[in-house]
């Protein structure tokens, strides 16, 4: 019975991952892999925020900070496949310069000298202006769905990014604390080294994204494609006849 209820579990885990699977492009054999692109991304994303909470903790170890003190504010018509083009470049551009500015915020943390607390809080407000990274991910994961040609999966997806966030959070937490508890003696720094790695590895990822007119699957392009699956059907048969 436990067994039973286990995989019952790993199969609700894994379902909804299985969004971000390849897609097939339409009339050809080659693979879409937005959507794995943009899940590797936000996953990478979402470990990083980790970050935050270790970052108070660097604070009072560096700067002597007490809880006195104040801290850094931690359906209409259907597109063209130019306008879904258009779109999904738009939400990539702003995902990748969200994650990057926040990435860039956390680098100079690691560069700049400890003794400077007033630039500490100045980088750590820049955070601020990267907020719209993840409505950003969202927004793009819905235009990646839709140039993919499967629209109404929108839903299975947005529940696919929930249970990516859930296992981020839950283990970012202690990817941080261990790897502060780890180097706070020499390098107390190393929590935003290794933010850094996982934000530039994640805007990485959202560059491969393709966001090509072309690549855009319309209602006339599945319908040719339909129609060409049939059409190699009926061939198939009259040769079997």
């Amino acid at each position: 019975m436990a067994r039973k209820y286990a995989q019952q579990f790993l199969s609700a885990l894994i379902i909804p991952i299985a969004m971000f699977k390849p897609r097939p492009k339409p009339l050809g054999s080659r693979m879409n892999y937005n959507l794995t692109l943009l899940g590797a991304g936000m996953f990478l994303y979402l470990i990083s925020t980790g970050v935050y909470t270790s970052k108070y903790m660097y604070a009072q170890h560096v700067y002597s900070w007490t809880t006195a003190q104040p801290k850094p504010p931690p359906a209409g018509t259907s597109p063209s496949p130019e306008n879904i083009a258009a779109e999904m470049k738009f939400d990539k551009q702003l995902a990748r310069a969200s994650l990057a500015v926040d990435g860039l915020a956390d680098a100079l943390v690691a560069l700049t000298p400890t003794s400077s607390q007033p630039t500490f809080i100045a980088l750590s407000c820049l955070s601020s202006f990267t907020s719209g990274g993840n409505p950003a991910l969202h927004s793009l994961g819905a235009v990646c769905l839709h140039a993919c040609g499967f629209s109404s999966e929108v839903g299975a997806l947005f529940g696919g990014m929930a249970v990516l966030s859930a296992i981020a959070h839950t283990i970012s937490p202690s990817i941080y604390a261990m790897t502060y508890a780890s180097t706070v003696a020499y390098f107390p720094k190393m929590i935003f080294v290794l933010a850094t790695g996982l934000l530039s590895s994640a805007v990485l990822l959202l560059g491969g994204i393709k966001s090509r007119p072309e690549d855009v699957v319309t209602l006339e392009t599945s319908r040719t494609t339909l129609i060409a699956d049939e059409d190699d059907d009926d061939a198939t048969i009259g040769v079997d006849a």
